[in-house]
């Protein structure tokens, strides 16, 4: 049984709309709520009711909060991970450079010892 069933029976057909006879189709013709709607709404609720409904608010404003919290600390973690992202492709970019330069001298260097096995045979 949900929180909402658990409530006393009696109070199950009330809601917080104008009473029938008060609704109507259209906004511009709505009547507003009168003295005698709120008490007949009143007439319905104990104490115990209100005790219910505020202990129930209380526990999802700190639900509310936690799920906040956590939140944050998701937030805090992805900006984490685009932090080390960004990281790791400028270390992967400079290593590539690396390479190319060291491909590049060992290009040369084998240039060099060509020509200089080139000079000593003459």
């Amino acid at each position: 049984m949900g929180k909402k069933q658990g409530r006393k029976a009696g109070n199950s057909n009330k809601s917080a709309s104008p009473p029938p006879k008060e609704r109507s189709s259209s906004p511009a013709t709505d009547q507003s709520w009168t003295e005698n709607d709120f008490d007949e709404m009143r007439e319905g609720f104990s104490p115990s009711d209100f005790s219910e409904l505020k202990e129930e608010l209380r526990t999802q404003r700190k639900e509310t909060k936690n799920l906040e919290k956590r939140v944050e600390e998701l937030i805090t973690r992805i900006l984490n991970a685009e932090k080390a992202i960004n990281k790791r492709t400028e270390m992967k970019t400079m290593t590539r450079e690396i390479c190319d330069k060291c491909t590049s001298f060992s290009n040369r260097l084998d240039q060099l010892e060509k020509e200089y096995q080139r000079l000593r045979i003459k």
